[in-house]
């Protein structure tokens, strides 16, 4: 019986999932006569996503999409696990207290502080409509449970005796860091990346704050930009919505086959990490 419903549920989702598909190849005409239907009077067309592409100018969206999140998501992965090192091996009140209060700072919500933010960096230090200062913020915002995840791996998960031998070899602090550790870290910086590319392709608060010029806009900001510029009745609007959908399909596809990968590589670095010490 569970897996009836389970097979139920499956196939009343596909058929929505390829019933909304359809809208991509039809025409207007068809959508508003007889959206139900997957067989249509003047056939399926490829010009929805001519018109959307032209509508969007999708090249310069996805480079603006691609460059801020790639960018972001590599500053954060470098900065936490420096950060996350050097909070767990420092045995000092200084990095106890800073450790609290980054964790601390991840109960604040965004829409708590994102109007003194846009004011400091607007009026008063100009720096709006720049991509630095959303990758800036990226950053910013997402380094406090990049910490905290890469703290509780570092803790747990790497024995310092490692460290201790890079160190007995001529290893200074960095080449211990880059060298031993960091390499040890490929689950956690695997699901870290995961994590924050979703969570920065995705934004549209923080980019339709930061970025006002339409040559800067995310494919995201820009779709609701074309919305409500040209409604929601225009034959490119399915189309549009399908070509910032596949990126984050894709993502999720990656996300569920990594899951394992991820699970082996934790225990070959444990294992390896035995071996080791």
């Amino acid at each position: 019986m569970y897996w009836m419903l389970l097979d139920l549920q499956r196939s009343l989702f596909y058929s929505c999932f390829i019933w909304y598909r359809s809208f991509w190849f039809k025409q207007k005409r068809d959508i508003i006569k007889n959206p139900f239907s997957l067989i249509t009077e003047k056939g399926y067309t490829l010009a929805n996503y001519t018109k959307a592409f032209e509508k969007m100018e999708f090249i310069k969206a996805f480079g603006n999409s691609l460059f801020i999140t790639g960018l972001s998501t590599l500053l954060v992965i470098i900065f936490a696990s420096m950060v996350a090192y050097y909070f767990t091996r420092a045995k000092n009140t200084f990095s106890r207290v800073f450790f609290a209060l980054m964790a601390a700072s991840m109960i604040i919500p965004f829409q708590a502080i994102m109007i003194p933010l846009v004011s400091i960096y607007g009026s008063g230090l100009h720096l709006l409509n720049h991509r630095l200062t959303l990758i800036f913020m990226h950053t910013g915002f997402a380094m406090s449970m990049s910490v905290f995840i890469y703290q509780g791996f570092i803790k747990s998960g790497i024995p310092i005796s490692l460290e201790e031998a890079a160190y007995l070899d001529g290893c200074t602090n960095v080449q211990t860091f880059f060298k031993v550790v960091f390499p040890l870290l490929k689950p956690t910086t695997a699901t870290l990346v995961i994590l924050n590319v979703l969570a920065f392709w995705n934004d549209y608060l923080l980019p339709s704050l930061v970025l006002g010029k339409k040559n800067l806009f995310f494919l995201r900001n820009l779709l609701i930009r074309l919305r409500c510029d040209h409604g929601s009745t225009g034959t490119y609007r399915c189309p549009d919505s399908g070509i910032i959908f596949v990126p984050a399909e894709r993502d999720h596809r990656w996300r569920g086959s990594r899951r394992g990968e991820i699970i082996k590589e934790y225990y070959s670095c444990e294992v390896t990490a035995v071996k080791w010490w």
